[in-house]
């Protein structure tokens, strides 16, 4: 048993595609992969079975319907044109489905993954920029390309082979966190384990890949069936992991037959005829429109909603404000006819301020509390199954920064800036969700409030209750977006944050591939600038599904989890992202040039 390379699988927004070994017709966009093998180096350890296992997925891949593009033994030149073809054909089709696969030697530098091609002349880690090809420069093509779905394989040794003396401490690859939206990532083991060569044609983790991969089912079914293989095989010596932020379901072998219903399943069926009627409903406030106990949608104050196909009987109807307020009626529907029902509700004018009211911190706005609809309604545009269900969230008053935390900000705090676009009024990104944190408790040290976090490592708490500064809680970044109680009239339209025009904000179509200044775009009803666009913001929640917490009050999100609440888009993304309501994660060691952070205080 010899070290021997690790894989990954990332389905990610869009990666490389060739044309070679033509494509079969698909039920949906066309596919493409490109498959590397190096076995054969000098100056290093050769592999044995690389070039046999980049050989097998390639067969498989073809039969699955892929163009595949073989690469055996490649220079580094090689490796670099094929990723730029293979990023080209995916671009060319926002539909396509991508599958990328590497085997052979790879090391970790510093923290960043370099896949090492054959002939390079590598002696110490200072050559690797000149000798190597980055795993960033693979993932920088899924970015770019931005297709729909795409599969990487990372089968790279975890076993330094560079000469001792120029290793890093750390020991193998890095584990990958900066996977693009919509990925699953597999490692053929665990961080700091070996994998295991094998006896025979293959290794343990791709003879159970070549086995699974044509599988029919979700992907998440595959990599199951792949790990227990591995696992069984190898007597739990040796162990996947998996990292996975796909919110849809995506199966490699989508033309597998469906079985047949059996004849005995068939029940005899009963024809129901039903009625309908139609309802208009007037609003002299804008709220929430429930028929029956279900959501419909939003009213604009003063406008009429159309209800049609309704069926007949007594119907219970319901509008919600934001505040909590509410208003609910019963009205009689008739075949063919249309009811009509209206909703005089006002809001109360607002009480003067006491002279007492604390002072709003500078760079802040006050979120007045209130109840609203978070998630999006299944209709939205974009939407993508994004697990946005609706349901309702009370909030309590809090601050949040009109701008995402500058890079004077964050310098004159923490003494440095780590973005990769400099520029002081640029938005700080390249920040984990660790520094982001520990930025909230050093300014509050600063302004001799009282902090919210203690930080033990990478063990975070929060105290509530303090009045130092923090992350927003997913809610709480969702409402403001939103424009809380200030917007209920606009919600209907302002998909995106504070419009439904996405030129609001800085995305891919319009940033020219980096950040911009904070404040240039329009503001939201509350004032809040580039709540949507310019960098993605850090959240306090862990990210889980929103299950069935409707009534609840200042959700704080899940206990424990393994990746940290994204929310807004940025740059670099299309506008789906952008949307006020749409949800990403990633782990929170990852520090992105598309990730940056807003404050939040309590009153």
């Amino acid at each position: 048993m010899r070290s021997y390379p690790i894989t990954g699988i990332f389905l990610a927004l869009s990666l490389f595609t060739l044309r070679p070994l033509g494509l079969e017709a698909q039920t949906g966009g066309p596919r493409y992969a490109l498959v590397i093998g190096n076995s054969d180096y000098s100056g290093m350890p050769r592999l044995r079975n690389p070039a046999n296992d980049a050989h097998d997925v390639a067969e498989v891949l073809g039969k699955l319907g892929f163009g595949v593009t073989p690469l055996y033994d490649g220079t580094r030149k090689q490796m670099n044109q094929a990723i730029i073809a293979f990023r080209e054909s995916l671009a060319s089709d926002r539909s396509s489905e991508g599958f990328f696969y590497y085997a052979g030697h790879g090391v970790q530098a510093k923290g960043v993954n370099y896949l090492i091609p054959v002939g390079s002349d590598i002696r110490s880690e200072a050559d690797l920029d000149d000798e190597a090809v980055s795993l960033q420069r693979v993932l920088g093509s899924i970015e770019e390309a931005r297709n729909r779905v795409n599969v990487v394989i990372l089968d790279a040794c975890r076993d330094n082979p560079l000469p001792a003396a120029s290793r890093s401490a750390a020991r193998g690859l890095a584990v990958v966190a900066a996977a693009p939206p919509e990925s699953v990532v597999l490692f053929s083991t665990a961080q700091n384990q070996t994998a295991a060569d094998g006896e025979g044609r293959n290794s343990p983790f791709a003879a159970a890949l070549v086995k699974y991969l044509p599988e029919s089912g979700d992907i998440s079914r595959t990599v199951k069936l792949i790990t227990a293989e591995v696992k069984r095989v190898t007597g739990a010596a040796q162990t996947p992991f998996q990292y996975t932020s796909l919110d849809f379901d995506y199966e490699l072998n989508r033309g597998a037959p469906v079985a047949p219903v059996p004849a005995s399943a068939v029940a005899t069926t009963l024809t129901l005829t039903l009625s309908y009627g139609s309802l208009v409903v007037g609003a002299a406030t804008g709220g929430n429109l429930y028929l029956d106990g279900k959501a419909m949608g939003e009213i604009p104050a003063g406008a009429e909603a159309r209800l049609d196909n309704v069926e007949v009987g007594d119907r219970v109807v319901e509008l919600r404000y934001a505040g909590g307020d509410k208003e609910t009626k019963s009205v009689g529907v008739r075949k063919g006819q249309s009811s009509n029902v209206s909703f005089s509700w006002k809001k109360a004018a607002p009480r003067a301020p006491a002279s007492s009211a604390p002072t709003t911190p500078a760079g802040m706005v006050l979120v007045p509390g209130g109840t609203y609809t978070m998630g999006s309604p299944p209709n939205e545009a974009d939407r993508s199954d994004r697990n946005e269900d609706q349901h309702q969230v009370s909030l309590s008053d809090f601050y949040i920064g009109a701008t995402e935390v500058t890079q004077g900000q964050y310098k004159a705090v923490m003494g440095g800036n780590p973005s990769n676009f400099k520029g002081d009024n640029l938005p700080v990104e390249q920040v984990s969700w660790y520094d982001a944190v520990a930025y909230c408790n050093k300014l509050s040290e600063k302004e001799g409030l009282s902090k919210v976090y203690t930080i033990d490592g990478t063990n975070v708490s929060a105290n509530w209750n303090a009045k130092g500064y923090r992350l927003p809680t997913e809610a709480e970044w969702e409402y403001a977006a939103k424009g809380g109680r200030a917007s209920s009239s606009l919600a209907i339209n302002a998909v995106y944050a504070g419009s439904a025009n996405i030129n609001v904000a800085w995305y891919c179509d319009n940033s020219e591939d980096k950040t911009h200044p904070v404040g240039k775009k329009a503001a939201n009803a509350l004032g809040l600038y580039d709540m949507s666009g310019n960098v993605s913001e850090w959240c306090w929640d862990w990210h889980d599904p929103y299950g069935s917490p409707t009534g609840s009050t200042n959700p704080l999100g899940a206990s424990s989890g393994g990746q940290r609440v994204i929310r807004g888009g940025d740059w670099n993304h299309d506008a789906s992202s952008l949307r006020s309501s749409c949800r990403d994660s990633s782990p929170p060691a990852i520090r992105y040039y598309c990730l940056g952070f807003r404050l939040a205080r309590r009153p």
